[in-house]
C-alpha cells in the first residue's frame, strides 16, 4: 500500500510521446498501485482510461497536474514485466507509449468517453419561453425531460440527422443544457439464462404432487417439463450442485412458451448467471511418438534451451515440427510454466487448435483478433486471476493465438513458440506499434527468462544469419513425418504452351492433365494465386483506358460475385462501365485473373467437381476459415481455389496435386525481399502436397523457366538458396547486416508531400551520408486521397540503438517545429517487411 503516493505517471491511450503526472486525492493513495486502470482528464472535457506506469511524489515542473478521477481496479491488470515490454516496443518501433498501450489491450478493457446532455440544475422546461425554441429543439428538450439525460448518438436518432451540434450548441447558448462525458466500460459479461425448480416445490412433497397432478390434467407439455426437471435434478451433474440448468438445454426438447408459462406460475424460476465465453468441450487426449529424427532434433532443443539459447528449428514441410512443440509444451506443464504458442494468421489456428486441444484439452486458451472484445477481455482476466489466486479462476497454462496475444499478462511464461517465424503476417502494418511478433518475443522470452523456439521450413534470412552466427542453435529436420516423401516439383512453360496452343484457357496442360487424374482418383488439389477478385483490372481493347479508383493509384479490381469494381485500399467501388469513358468503346475487357475468376474456370472444366475458394472474401466471418477447413479435411472438397492462406501451415491428407498459377509477379516484385518472399511461397505452397501415404506433385506455371529462383526450388537447398543471395545483401547493405527504418511523409496536399520528404532527407543526409536512400515515392502513391513518399535509412547493426533513437528523435521534432502550420503526418516503420 502506498499511503504517501501523491504524483502517478500515466500511459493514455492516446500517440503522444510523453506519460503524464496525475495527483491522486489523498482518499485514493492506499489504492494506487503500478498497472491498475484509472480514469484522467485529458483536456478540458475528455476523460479516458489510463494504466499507472509509475508512483512518485514529484510534481511536474511544467504544468499543474489535474486530480484523478476514479481507479478502477482492486488489483492490477497490466504486470510491470508487461510495462518493460511495453517500454522496449516504444523505444525499438519509434512509437509512443499510447499506441503501444491501444495496440496490447483489449478494447474492453479501456472505457470509452461519451458526451451526454442533461437540463442545467437552474433550468426548468415549464418555466420557459416557449418561443425561444425551435421545433429540433423542443424535440430534445422534451425527450430530455423524460429521460434525465441523454447521449449525442440518443439524440442523433431522436432528431433522424447525422450532424446535431448545432442544436447542441444552440440549447448551449440558450442556457438548457449542459453537456458532460460519460464513462462507459465496453466490457459485458456474458449473462446466460438458467431456471431452476422452485424451493417451495422441493421442499413440500404434497405441493410437488399436487402440482404435477393438476398439470397432467390440464397443461400435458408443462407436465412432461416439470418431470424432465425432476429427473435432471437426479442425474445432471451441474444441477445437483447448482440447483440449475441452462435454459437453452430445455428449451431444446421443449417449447420455450411452455417453459416461460411455468416461470410465469413460479413452478420455475429463472436466472441470469454470468459465465465464461471460454468454456470448451473436454477432449480425448491423443499424441504421436517422436521419431528418430525428432528425438534427435528434441535433444539438440534441450541442450540449446540448457545453454539458455534461442532454438531456430528448421524442418522440412511435413517433417513434423507440430508434433517436437506439443512435447516441449508438456514439459513447461512437468515446470508448471505457461506456454505461449505464436502464429501467423488466424487461418493457421483452426488445425492448431485442434490438434493441441486433443493432447491438452481445455488448458489451451485461443486468442486472436477474430475473437469478439468480451471473449479477448476473459481470456486477459483469467490469466490475471490464475495469477492473483482467484478461487474458481480459469487456468490457461498454453495460449495459441496470433501476434496480439505477446501483450497478455504471463506471470510464468515458461515457452515461446514462433511457428513459421518467416511470416510477414508477424508484422504489423497499421496502426502503430508497427511491430515485428517474432522479435519482440525474443524480448519477451529474456524478460521471462522463457526458452523460446522459432520454427519454419524456410528461415527468414535474419533467423538463418543469427543462427549461423551463432546467436541460435540451429536444429533441422530433413525427412518428413510417417516416411512421406516430397513433391515432385513439375515447371510449366507458360510461355512455350501458349506458342504451341497447348494451354488449356488459363492453365497449363500438363496442371489439367494432373488435376483430371486425382479427381478420378478422389484426390484433392490445391490452386494457388496471390490475388483475390475477378481480375486485377479492366482495360479498354481500343484504347487501353483502364477504371482507377478515385482515392487511389490503383486500378480497381473487379470482384464478379458482387458485379462491382472495388479498389483494395480504401474500399471504394463502382458498377462496371458499359462503355469506355476515354473512347466511349463498349470493347472492355477483364484483364489477369484472381481467385474469383479461377474458381469460375475450374467449374467450366470439372463441373462435377466440387470447388471451394479461400480468401479475404469468403472468410469474414468469425468461423468461415474452420467451416472451409473441416469441410476440405472431410473430403467434401475437390478443389481448393486459395490466396496466401493456404500456404501457412496447412496439414491435408489427401492432397495429390497443387498448383501455382502465376509465380512471375512474385519474383518480378521491386523489392529487395521479393526473391526470398517468392522462394518461401512457393515452398511452403508446395509442402501442402504429398503428405501421409499420398505422394505428391507440384505444377508451377510460369514464363521464367530459367529464373534463378526456380531453378533454387528445384534443387530443393535451402542452405544453397541462401548463400546464393547472401552476398549481394552485404554488398548492398541490407537486412540481415543493417537495420532498415522507413519514414514516410504522408499529406493530402501533394507539394507538402514533396518539400517535407526533401526536407526531411536532408536534415538526415549528414548524420548518415549514402546509408540513406530517397525520397521516393512508392508504387502506389496516393491512398485515400493521401500522398505519401518515402525516405529509407540503413543504419548498421553495431551502432547504439539508444543513440540512432536519439538522433532520429531530435530530427523528427525538428522537422515538426519547423512545419507547425502544415496538415501531415511522418509514419515511422523500424525493419519493414
Amino acid at each position: 500500500m502506498l499511503h504517501d503516493t501523491v504524483f502517478i505517471d500515466v500511459i493514455v491511450p492516446l500517440s503522444v510521446p510523453n506519460k503524464f503526472t496525475y495527483r491522486v486525492p489523498t482518499e485514493l493513495n492506499a489504492e494506487v498501485a503500478i498497472g491498475k486502470r484509472v480514469i484522467v482528464q485529458f483536456g478540458k472535457t475528455r476523460f479516458y482510461t489510463g494504466i499507472i506506469y509509475k508512483t512518485h511524489n514529484t510534481a511536474p515542473a511544467d504544468y499543474q497536474a489535474k486530480y484523478i478521477d476514479s481507479i478502477l481496479d482492486e488489483q492490477p491488470i497490466v504486470t510491470e514485466t508487461q510495462l518493460r515490454l511495453w517500454d522496449w516496443i516504444a523505444g525499438y518501433y519509434l512509437c509512443n507509449p499510447g499506441d503501444v498501450m491501444n495496440a496490447a489491450l483489449p478494447s474492453g478493457l479501456k472505457l470509452s468517453s461519451s458526451s451526454h446532455i442533461t437540463f442545467r440544475d437552474d433550468f426548468s422546461l415549464e418555466e420557459s419561453d416557449y418561443t425561444l425554441f425551435n421545433d429540433k429543439e423542443h424535440l430534445v428538450l422534451e425527450a430530455l425531460q423524460h429521460a434525465g439525460n441523454m447521449s449525442f448518438e440518443d439524440v442523433s436518432k431522436l432528431l433522424q440527422i447525422q450532424n446535431i451540434q448545432r442544436y447542441i450548441n444552440a440549447l448551449i447558448k440558450k442556457g438548457a443544457i449542459v453537456v458532460y462525458e460519460e464513462i462507459k466500460d465496453k466490457y459485458k459479461p456474458k449473462l446466460v439464462s438458467y431456471i431452476a425448480l422452485s424451493q417451495e416445490l422441493l421442499q413440500n412433497e404434497t405441493l410437488l404432487h399436487d402440482t404435477l397432478s393438476t398439470l397432467e390434467k390440464k397443461a400435458f407439455k408443462q407436465a412432461e417439463v416439470l418431470l424432465f426437471m425432476l429427473q435432471a435434478h437426479k442425474s445432471d451433474a451441474h444441477m445437483k450442485e447448482t440447483g440449475f440448468i441452462k435454459k437453452s438445454v430445455v428449451a431444446k426438447r421443449f417449447d420455450a412458451s411452455v417453459i416461460n408459462a411455468m416461470i410465469k406460475k413460479n413452478i420455475l424460476i429463472e436466472q441470469e448467471l454470468e459465465t465464461s465465453r471460454l468454456l470448451f468441450d473436454k477432449q480425448a487426449l491423443s499424441s504421436k511418438a517422436l521419431n528418430v529424427s525428432q528425438v534427435q532434433a528434441m535433444d539438440a532443443v534441450q541442450e540449446a534451451f540448457s545453454a539458455k539459447k534461442a532454438v531456430l528449428l528448421h524442418g522440412i514441410t511435413g517433417s513434423g515440427k507440430t508434433e517436437i512443440y506439443i512435447e516441449l509444451i508438456r514439459q513447461a506443464l512437468q515446470n508448471n510454466t505457461q506456454t505461449l504458442f505464436l502464429v501467423p494468421e488466424i487461418a493457421l489456428t483452426t488445425q492448431l487448435i485442434t490438434r493441441v486441444r486433443a493432447v491438452f484439452g481445455e488448458i489451451v486458451g485461443i486468442y486472436h483478433s477474430r475473437f469478439s472484445e468480451n471473449e479477448r477481455v476473459e481470456i486477459w482476466n483469467s490469466i490475471i486471476q490464475e495469477q492473483q489466486g482467484v478461487k474458481d479462476a480459469r487456468h490457461f497454462k498454453v495460449i495459441l493465438g496470433a501476434r496480439s496475444a505477446l501483450f497478455l499478462p504471463f506471470h510464468k511464461l515458461g515457452l515461446i513458440i514462433v511457428d513459421e517465424e518467416h511470416d510477414s503476417s508477424y508484422k504489423q502494418q497499421d496502426p502503430a506499434p508497427r511491430y515485428h511478433a517474432r522479435d519482440a518475443a525474443l524480448y519477451l522470452a529474456s524478460l521471462h527468462e522463457a526458452h523460446i523456439i522459432l520454427g519454419t521450413a524456410t528461415p527468414s534470412f535474419e533467423s538463418y544469419y543469427n543462427a549461423l552466427q551463432g546467436k541460435y542453435k540451429l536444429v533441422e529436420l530433413q525427412e518428413r513425418f510417417g516416411n512421406a516423401s516430397l513433391p515432385e516439383t513439375i515447371i510449366c512453360d507458360l510461355k512455350k504452351e501458349t506458342e504451341q496452343k497447348q494451354n488449356v484457357s488459363i492453365f497449363s496442360r500438363q496442371l489439367v492433365d494432373a488435376m483430371k487424374l486425382a479427381i478420378e482418383k478422389k484426390e484433392q488439389i490445391i490452386l494457388f494465386q496471390n490475388r483475390r477478385g475477378f481480375a486485377p483490372y479492366t482495360e479498354c481493347n481500343n484504347c487501353r483506358w483502364i477504371p482507377h479508383c478515385v482515392h487511389c493509384d490503383v486500378a480497381l479490381i473487379y470482384h464478379k460475385q458482387q458485379n462491382r469494381l472495388v479498389c483494395h485500399y480504401c474500399g471504394y467501388n463502382m458498377a462496371p462501365p458499359h462503355s469506355c469513358n476515354a473512347c466511349g468503346s463498349n470493347d472492355l475487357r477483364y484483364k489477369g485473373l484472381g481467385t474469383e475468376k479461377i474458381e469460375e474456370e475450374i467449374e467450366i472444366l470439372f463441373p462435377q467437381a466440387r470447388t471451394a475458394r479461400m480468401d479475404l472474401d469468403t472468410t469474414r466471418s468469425k468461423y468461415a476459415y474452420k467451416q472451409l477447413i473441416d469441410e476440405f479435411e472431410a473430403g467434401n472438397i475437390d478443389i481448393l481455389v486459395g490466396t496466401q492462406m493456404v500456404t501457412k501451415g496447412l496439414d491435408f491428407n489427401h492432397v495429390s496435386v497443387v498448383g501455382i498459377l502465376n509465380v512471375d509477379s512474385m519474383l518480378n516484385f521491386p523489392d529487395f525481399r521479393s526473391f526470398e518472399k517468392a522462394y518461401q511461397t512457393i515452398v511452403q505452397v508446395s509442402g501442402r502436397a504429398g503428405r501421409k501415404d499420398k505422394p505428391g506433385k507440384v505444377y508451377i506455371q510460369t514464363s521464367q523457366p530459367q529464373h534463378p529462383v526456380i531453378l533454387q526450388v528445384l534443387n530443393g537447398s535451402y542452405p544453397l538458396f541462401y548463400q546464393s543471395l547472401i552476398a549481394e545483401r552485404e554488398q548492398f547493405h541490407y537486412p540481415p547486416f543493417t537495420r532498415v527504418i522507413e519514414f514516410t511523409i504522408i499529406s493530402k496536399d501533394i507539394n507538402i508531400t514533396n518539400n517535407l520528404a526533401h526536407e526531411f532527407a536532408e536534415q538526415l543526409r549528414p548524420l548518415f551520408g549514402n546509408m540513406l536512400l530517397g525520397p521516393e515515392f512508392p508504387l502506389i502513391a496516393r491512398i485515400k486521397d493521401q500522398y505519401h513518399k518515402r525516405v529509407l535509412l540503413k543504419i548498421n547493426r553495431s551502432y547504439s540503438p539508444t543513440q540512432i533513437r536519439n538522433l532520429i528523435k531530435t530530427e523528427i521534432d525538428k522537422l515538426q517545429y519547423n512545419n507547425k502550420n502544415h496538415k501531415y503526418r511522418l509514419q515511422v516503420d523500424a525493419d519493414p517487411v
